[in-house]
Order: structure tokens, then C-alpha cells, then sequence
């Protein structure tokens, strides 16, 4: 019996950026523009993974997103451009992926949370933990 897809659900506010991951991707990709309208999509589809702009508009933000997921058992991938974000992160020893990267690294940050493959040296660098 095939795997089934796994669905990632993904929180940018950048336009440009959600096309570019949901067309490569090959999974599922649901997406917001927002804090409010993703955590809604969180507790309603069950994804395999949440990739969340750390700085997002609404009610709350990347990291209350990941908190959120955290408790319902979703792995989750922070993202941002502001350096003063990315350096604290760092510290915290989020899975974490600094803008602009690479697709590549993208989905080397994916297998890994979501497949549990083993993080290379490549990985270490993005933050995964």
C-alpha cells in the first residue's frame, strides 16, 4: 500500500515566497498569509509539518504558531530574513531556517522533520536540531 502524502502546512506572508514552496514541493502544501488564518489551518488539517515566517501579521506570530503545534505534536520549521530574529533563535535551538536559502536546503530541512533522516553537516548550520 502506497505512503500516503504528508501535508505541510505553510505560513508566509510574502506571496512569492508560498508559490515558489508549494510548487516544488511535491506534497500537499496548505497555506496562510497570517497568524489567524494559520492557526485555524492548524488545528483543522492535522499537518506533518508547519514552516512559519517567524514575523507574520495578525494576532500572534511564527513562534506562537510553533507553540501551538508543538502541542499537537507538529514538527515545526521557523524561517526568517531579520537578522535580529535569527540570532535569537540560534540560542534557542529552534529548527530554524534563515532567508533567503536555497531550495535545496529546504528540503534537506523537510526530509528531516518530517522522515526523521539524519541531519548532515549541511543541516547543522540550518539549525535543525
Amino acid at each position: 500500500m502506497p505512503k500516503s502524502s504528508p501535508l505541510i502546512l505553510l505560513v508566509e506572508d510574502r506571496p512569492e515566497l508560498r508559490e515558489v514552496i508549494t510548487d516544488f514541493r511535491s506534497e500537499q502544501v496548505e497555506t496562510a498569509s497570517n497568524y489567524d488564518d494559520g492557526i485555524v489551518l492548524l488545528n483543522a488539517s492535522s499537518p506533518s509539518l508547519l514552516i512559519a515566517n517567524v514575523l507574520l501579521l495578525g494576532s500572534g506570530d511564527g513562534l506562537r504558531l510553533a507553540e501551538a503545534a508543538h502541542r499537537l505534536g507538529v514538527p515545526t520549521l521557523l524561517i526568517s530574513g531579520h537578522p535580529e530574529v535569527i540570532a535569537k533563535h540560534e540560542e534557542q535551538r529552534l529548527p530554524f531556517l534563515a532567508k533567503p536559502f536555497r531550495l535545496s536546503e529546504l528540503q534537506r530541512a523537510i526530509r528531516t522533520l518530517i522522515d526523521g533522516e539524519p541531519a548532515s553537516a549541511d543541516q547543522a548550520k540550518l539549525n535543525l536540531p
